[in-house]
């Protein structure tokens, strides 16, 4: 697996992506949910899908009736869910996680 630096940011992302496991998170959303900018997302998701700990779908959706080209979703594997849950417990001061949030 790829060496991933600990960022705020990375915290951040996991936090989002481990709030709901079933939802599949797209870019824009995950930026704004996690408060991290877009062109740092990308760069995230991209490190995260080399290290094996996200994987992408892209939406199945015909361009012309959305109205927009098909979105791409994230979701964390199942090494990810680990790897994420154990990351915010080793730094939840951090990002000033209290006791009370669950990993």
């Amino acid at each position: 697996m790829e060496d991933l630096r600990i960022t705020t940011n990375l915290l951040r992302v996991f936090r989002v992506l481990l709030d709901d496991l079933d939802a599949q998170h797209y870019a824009l959303d995950l930026s704004k949910s996690a408060k991290v900018n877009v062109g740092t997302i990308y760069a995230l998701v991209a490190r995260l899908q080399r290290a094996g700990l996200l994987r992408s779908d892209l939406e199945d959706v015909d361009p012309v009736v959305a109205g927009r080209p098909p979105r791409r979703y994230y979701r964390l594997t199942g090494e990810g869910i680990r790897y994420a849950e154990q990351t915010l417990r080793e730094h939840r001061a951090d990002i000033g996680l209290s006791g009370g949030v669950h990993v």
